[in-house]
């Protein structure tokens, strides 16, 4: 993690900066554990919830290539079926359910940090 790295924790950064210009930095692992800026959220999330996929085993049926562990990853929920996050193609748009994400063990978080 960098500030000149655009991956996903970037991308869902500067979603947050338009919310809270003071909002730092912080890894997709780090936004799952910030309890003063993030609560869970049980159920069905809501447009702009962000979705936290953990670091997991990957599938067979869904291996690509030799990858055999998922990293981390997050985006911003769109609406309940689908969500938008920095992909390995660039920002991009996902449709959920998929069998490459909605597999996944994931969490959601709403942000409930300061605003400008």
């Amino acid at each position: 993690m960098s500030d000149q790295a655009f991956d996903c924790s970037y991308f869902v950064w500067l979603v947050l900066k338009t919310i809270n210009p003071h909002f730092e930095r912080e890894s997709s692992k780090e936004i799952a554990a910030d309890r003063l800026n993030f609560k869970p959220i049980f159920g069905i999330p809501e447009p702009g919830d962000i979705v936290y996929f953990p670091s997991a085993q990957v599938p067979a049926e869904v291996r690509k290539g030799h990858k055999k562990m998922y990293p981390a990853h997050v985006a911003i929920m769109m609406s309940s079926s689908e969500f938008m996050g920095m992909q390995t193609s660039g920002p991009g748009r996902v449709q959920v359910p998929d069998v490459w994400w909605w597999p996944r063990p994931k969490e959601f978080f709403r942000y409930i940090g300061p605003a400008q």
